[in-house]
Order: C-alpha cells, then structure tokens, then sequence
C-alpha cells in the first residue's frame, strides 16, 4: 500500500495533543490537509506510514491520492 501515491486524510495540519493519545486528530480547520506515506518521488525513509506531511488541497500534486474506505458497523 505504500510507495505509489502519500494518501490524503481527514485530518487538517496542526500540532498534537501534548501527552499521550489514541488516534489523535488534528485541529477544526486550517491551510493545509496531512498525507501519510511515501510516493514513487520519495526516498526510503519517507515511505512508511508514520511519515507525515501536509499540502494545501487546492493544489494539486502527483505524489498525492487518496483511498477509499468504508467504516464497518
């Protein structure tokens, strides 16, 4: 799953909680949206997924797509 595309999340950039947290989420609102993962641009290092980034979703990026997902109940 990792190593074609960073894929975009929910979550907007913004700092962590301070102290320990499960799933934390990221702030209301902001400029930028995070994406996790590496891309086919992105050396060895960034291609896991605890790698963190964000990018405007205005714009639009080759290194960035996103993946469908449906919550079981």
């Amino acid at each position: 799953m990792l190593g074609n595309v960073s894929q975009w999340c929910s979550d907007w950039h913004g700092n962590y909680p301070n102290g320990e947290s499960t799933d934390p989420r990221g702030v209301e609102t902001g400029p930028a949206r995070i994406c996790r993962g590496g891309s086919w641009r992105d050396g060895p290092r960034f291609c896991r997924c605890a790698s963190r980034h964000f990018y405007a979703p205005a714009l639009g990026y080759s290194t960035v797509g996103f993946r469908v997902v449906l919550e079981a109940d």
